[in-house]
């Protein structure tokens, strides 16, 4: 996901209030609380794990499925993160 042209691709692929949900991570340097973010986008609770069966129908799931959203942890909060090397691409998208 380093090729501008991937990156547009994929961007251009998702739904708008997916794009706003990775305008609204990347406003915050490309990370929010997890806490933070299933309230406001849902979570993927009810999704099978197992993508290459069902296709993931929910915001974070979709996110995740595109390579632009990752779960972790920081400093022992549960987080949604943007990998650095997509962050400066898609700002100039946006």
């Amino acid at each position: 996901m380093q090729d501008p042209e991937v990156v547009k691709y994929v961007w251009d692929n998702l739904n708008e209030v997916e794009q706003n949900a990775l305008r609204w991570v990347l406003e915050n340097d490309g990370v929010r609380g997890w806490k933070d973010f299933t309230e406001k986008y849902g979570d993927d609770a009810g999704e099978s794990p197992h993508w290459n069966y069902h296709e993931p129908a929910s915001v974070i799931g979709r996110l995740r499925q595109s390579g632009f959203l990752a779960i972790g942890t920081l400093n022992s909060e549960q987080i949604v993160f943007m990998p650095v090397e997509i962050r400066s691409l898609l700002k100039t998208l946006l």
